[in-house]
């Protein structure tokens, strides 16, 4: 009975105590949110399916296009995008450097700019925390199952710094 008892009340603190997707509480464009906490915020997985066109058109709109804070540490990386990874439960948003709307981009002409932003990421170490300031990009993406699907575009090295906890 006292195994019971304890097992109920930390399922009742876990519940209580796990974080929850406020859009009141997050400001985009003021502190630096983590990965986790934007994908929640722009796409709200969980009722998705139960939303009307017109409500999913609204959740679009609700991120598209503002600008974001965002930090977390990147995972990988190509020429033209990023992933900025949340450590904490493995949540990642691909960041494009100078992309068209879809996030994809020519690596013929790779501008002074992008380098910049790529030689940035090349000087950091994959335990520094990564801020980003950009640009999200939200729209429905129709596969087998639809999703609301969010990036974030940079375009400038200045959109990008890195904080590390080592002293080298």
């Amino acid at each position: 009975m006292k195994n019971k008892s304890v097992l109920l009340i930390t399922i009742i603190l876990v519940i209580l105590l796990a974080p929850s997707c406020s859009r009141d509480d997050l400001v985009l464009n003021q502190d630096y949110v983590t990965v986790s906490d934007l994908r929640c915020y722009c796409r709200d997985e969980k009722t998705f399916f139960l939303k009307p066109q017109k409500e999913i058109n609204q959740l679009i709109e609700l991120c598209d296009n503002q600008n974001v804070k965002v930090k977390g540490h990147i995972a990988e990386y190509g020429l033209c995008y990023f992933i900025l990874l949340d450590l904490r439960n493995g949540e990642a948003i691909r960041v494009c450097i100078n992309p068209d709307y879809f996030c994809t981009c020519n690596p013929t002409s790779f501008s002074h700019e992008d380098s910049a932003i790529i030689n940035k990421i090349l000087n950091s170490n994959k335990t520094d925390m990564c801020y980003i300031n950009g640009v999200i990009r939200s729209y429905l993406r129709l596969t087998t199952v639809p999703t609301i699907e969010i990036h974030i575009a940079i375009e400038s090295a200045d959109d990008i710094f890195f904080e590390s906890d080592i002293n080298y």
